[in-house]
């Protein structure tokens, strides 16, 4: 029912990488919670972002351990880049901004080897596509 995973999620420019602790009540859904960062390159100047995130997931299809994934939810991050929030301090910038994960998880409930595949919104910048691994237990 919990599980421990780390995440990336990368489109070249806008990278992504977490920490989250996930559990999973149901055989159709899970909760999650996680810490992580996000950068932008190229044209967004060197953009970063810092902050936490709670998710959703809904479980759908397959049997036993494999399901399609869906989850929706919340990143808080703050951040030095404009890109968040034009008219904030430059010192204290905090953004709140969807999160959204579309794509594969493999998850026993009896415990062992998690992993997820898809794309990913995550932690502000990270856009694209995604993979987690980590331990269920």
């Amino acid at each position: 029912r919990h599980a421990i995973y780390l995440g990336a999620t990368s489109l070249f420019v806008l990278n992504s990488v977490g920490l989250n602790y996930s559990y999973r009540p149901l055989r159709g859904f899970a909760v999650s919670l996680g810490a992580g960062l996000s950068a932008a390159f190229a044209g967004f100047a060197g953009a970063a972002a810092v902050g936490g995130q709670m998710m959703a997931h809904g479980l759908f299809g397959g049997a036993g351990a494999h399901s399609f994934e869906l989850a929706g939810g919340l990143s808080v991050v703050s951040t030095s880049s404009a890109i968040f929030c034009s008219s904030c301090d430059d010192s204290t910038r905090l953004a709140a901004l969807p999160s959204a994960f579309l794509g594969y998880r493999y998850h026993p409930l009896d415990g062992g080897f998690l992993f997820r595949a898809g794309a990913a919104w995550e932690f502000g910048l990270g856009i694209g596509a995604h993979l987690s691994f980590g331990g269920a237990f």
